[in-house]
């Protein structure tokens, strides 16, 4: 499979680019809209890049109609979802393997689900995904 897991940090960053772009995230994205590549995300990616939005006008740092575009932008990037469910015990047992949060985790165990490398913007994550060679 053509794929790439991309974690939460990653997406955000490629909308709101308050941080460096991880390696390949830009590329990963435009190969994506071509059809070249799959990118994959637990579905929990799209509540976490809201959150993400939600804290950035509560901080006066976005208006709230660059929070609604900045929500379409997120939602028309060609993610496959997956749903947790079957992701949990995977992702628990990831979480305690390498002191993680479950919550990123779960975009690990998805990209070891799939043998697919790991694109994101969290060092601790990418470290992690490193060791696994999903990084």
């Amino acid at each position: 499979m053509n794929a790439v897991v991309l974690d939460s940090s990653a997406l955000m960053r490629m909308l709101l680019p308050d941080g460096p772009l991880p390696a390949d995230a830009e590329e990963a994205l435009h190969r994506a809209e071509r059809g070249d590549l799959l990118l994959l995300a637990p579905e929990l990616a799209l509540a976490e890049g809201v959150q993400v939005l939600h804290k950035k006008r509560q901080q006066g740092r976005i208006s709230a109609d660059e929070q609604k575009e900045l929500l379409v932008d997120l939602l028309s990037i060609p993610l496959r979802l997956f749903s947790h469910k079957p992701l949990l015990a995977r992702a628990m047992a990831l979480a305690h393997e390498q002191a993680l949060s479950v919550y990123d985790a779960l975009f690990l165990a998805l990209a070891e689900e799939f043998n697919v490398r790991l694109i994101t913007a969290d060092a601790k994550l990418l470290r992690a995904a490193e060791r696994m060679h999903l990084g």
